[in-house]
């Protein structure tokens, strides 16, 4: 079999064969992803292979990574419109996202198939090299993981923790409101809750224990968004380094694919059941690379940037500035360029573009006024200071100022000017929600800070790669620049302290060590076995008082029905050793309630203490309650 070779890009040319069987592949790859889903698997190779095949279709026209960028932005975009659609035509939910997605892939083979062979994306040596950077951590750590979990004892206790409570049951709610609904269940953050229920539905119907199904494919779900990060984060840092140095470009996707698996990132994600973080830093990451690409591709460039504050809307609302600005500054200095847009490239940008404010007045300003008092509201968050978020924008700033004088790089200086700023704004508009009511830097200002100092570090890493591989940045200035700056950033990432238990600078290692041997079973064993029984039930005295909270924190939640329940108080303050506390909890359930304890004599204690309460008490082995 021979091949040709482009004369523009020295990229070879595949053959007849190889075209057939890459279609073939595609072709069988969307048919068994398809079937999968059909016999209750998960859609992740669905979904993959659609991501693949929309990034080859755009790359006809288009750069890799733009293409690859605009079919994230694209897919979430489709799916966001699909969810809010679906409750008024009354479809049923995870089967239509599952047609839907096998019909975009079709769409898509059909398109590639009539493609002649010349007009396809060809991969240079350079392309092939920057994506092996960017997907060999977060491919390793993949593989890592979901074959601890595939082969060992997955008890999903470390995926379980803190805010990942209420995430499932706002899933489950867009299940049962068949898509997202604003009568049924509001949600001001909807797009991951969207996301996961799209992941649950699969097998839902045939699954032996529902919680155990759930809480499995939202982890899957969460953990394939936290690897995809990664490989974003990788291809920013390796494309700073130029293509003739190879080996450096190859440790720069290496360096920055770590950080959103780093102990700052993932383990403080892990620690606190941040769902919405991964995605939100995957929006972040896609909002650089597409401002990146805005000097060769403007108007597809701001059309997705404008697209992508609205996913941002849904997914982590504070964030959404960003590509706002990032927007603007796209746009407005093309003012003349964009007026002047005719014909069917008007009609899709503007079209494009005139969802922002129709999103904001129908659903984001809605939103604002009904939950908007709850952005004072306090919580776990890592422990960041705001010196630390000073210091990270200060440097950047600083490297990207040399960067722009030193090697031209003149728009990405423009580019971090905006999303300081826009930060900034963003991260004083928080800290204003909360004057007079409690301290200004708390719970929504510093989560917000945290997911900007994810996108900063990495934009960090990537400046100064990217002074290490440009010769004019090799002397000494160079490489006093380079040690302060990973000195600063160093000192940074120690401001989030390794959380307990998951202590390792890549958070998932450990937690795939802990699936391999069981090591968190039993406690999530006993929640599924009795979460699914539609009882109002508590445990006490079944295990140890640590194991018995996690189980009622998530007992106390499941069959709540709004976010203002006053029951989900209990569930992150009710000592399950305390019958006073008991008495308290039963009562606020308005209804028989059945507590599970080892321990004989806790229905004596609860008859005097609370004889007026509708409590049973059912008698559980606490060894063989866990298996």
């Amino acid at each position: 079999m021979t091949t040709t070779t482009d004369p523009v890009t020295a990229a070879p040319i595949p053959g007849t064969r190889v075209r057939r069987a890459a279609f073939a592949a595609a072709t069988l790859s969307i048919v068994l992803g398809l079937l999968l889903c059909v016999f209750g698997g998960s859609p992740a190779p669905l979904v993959v292979a659609v991501m693949v095949l929309g990034t080859c279709v755009l790359a006809r026209r288009h750069s890799w990574t733009l293409s690859a960028a605009a079919t994230i932005v694209l897919l979430l975009a489709g799916h966001t419109v699909l969810s809010r659609s679906l409750p008024l035509v009354g479809w049923d939910y995870g089967a239509a996202g599952v047609v839907s997605l096998a019909l975009v892939g079709t769409a898509l083979l059909i398109v590639l198939a009539r493609t002649p062979t010349t007009l396809l994306a060809r991969a240079t040596r350079a392309h092939w090299l920057t994506a092996a950077a960017a997907l060999t951590l977060p491919a390793l750590s993949g593989l890592l993981l979901f074959g601890a979990q595939l082969f060992g004892q997955p008890g999903y206790a470390w995926a379980m923790r803190n805010d990942m409570i209420w995430n499932t049951v706002a899933a489950r709610f867009v299940l049962a409101d068949g898509g997202l609904s604003t009568s049924g269940h509001p949600n001001p953050s909807p797009l991951m809750n969207a996301l996961v229920a799209s992941w649950l539905a699969p097998g839902r119907d045939t699954a032996a224990e529902l919680l155990r199904h759930d809480v499995a494919r939202q982890t899957e779900l969460w953990m394939l968004l936290t690897l995809l990060a990664a490989a974003l984060a990788g291809l920013v840092v390796a494309r700073a380094v130029p293509p003739s140095r190879p080996a450096l470009r190859f440790g720069a996707g290496l360096l920055g694919s770590a950080i959103p698996l780093s102990w700052y990132a993932t383990g403080a994600m892990l620690e606190f059941g941040f769902l919405n973080a991964m995605l939100a830093v995957t929006l972040l990451l896609v909002v650089w690379l597409l401002w990146q690409e805005v000097p060769s591709q403007p108007v597809l460039a701001s059309a997705l940037l404008l697209i992508t504050t609205i996913l941002l809307l849904a997914a982590w609302a504070p964030l959404a500035v960003l590509p706002l600005g990032l927007a603007a500054a796209a746009v407005l200095p093309r003012w003349r360029f964009f007026l002047a847009l005719r014909g069917r490239v008007a009609v899709a940008w503007w079209a494009g573009a005139l969802q922002l404010p129709a999103y904001l007045l129908v659903v984001t300003l809605p939103d604002l006024a009904r939950d908007g008092g709850a952005l004072a509201a306090d919580g776990a968050v890592p422990g960041i200071t705001a010196t630390s978020v000073l210091t990270a924008a200060a440097l950047l700033l600083t490297l990207s100022a040399l960067a722009a004088v030193g090697l031209g790089r003149r728009h990405e200086l423009a580019g971090v000017v905006v999303v300081l700023m826009m930060g900034a704004i963003g991260v004083g508009y928080l800290m204003a929600q909360r004057f007079g009511i409690v301290a200004p830097w708390g719970y929504y200002p510093v989560k917000l800070s945290w997911l900007l100092c994810i996108l900063l570090t990495v934009l960090l890493a990537a400046s100064i790669l990217g002074w290490l591989g440009h010769a004019e940045a090799r002397g000494p200035l160079g490489l006093v620049i380079v040690l302060a700056a990973l000195v600063v950033v160093g000192l940074g990432l120690r401001a989030v302290p390794i959380p307990a238990g998951l202590g390792s600078a890549l958070p998932l290692v450990k937690v795939a060590a802990a699936e391999a041997r069981g090591g968190d079973t039993a406690r999530a064993d006993r929640l599924f076995r009795i979460a699914d029984d539609g009882t109002k039930t508590m445990v006490s005295r079944l295990g140890t008082p640590g194991d018995d909270a996690f189980v009622n924190a998530w007992l106390l939640q499941l069959q709540a029905d709004a976010s203002q329940d006053p029951i989900r108080a209990f569930s992150y303050s009710l000592d399950p050793s305390d019958v006073g506390m008991l008495c308290e909890a039963a009562e606020a359930w308005s209804g028989p309630v059945t507590i599970e304890s080892a321990d004989a004599g806790l229905d004596i204690e609860l008859a005097l203490a609370c004889p007026a309460a509708d409590i049973s008490v059912r008698l559980g082995d606490a060894a063989s309650a866990i298996g």
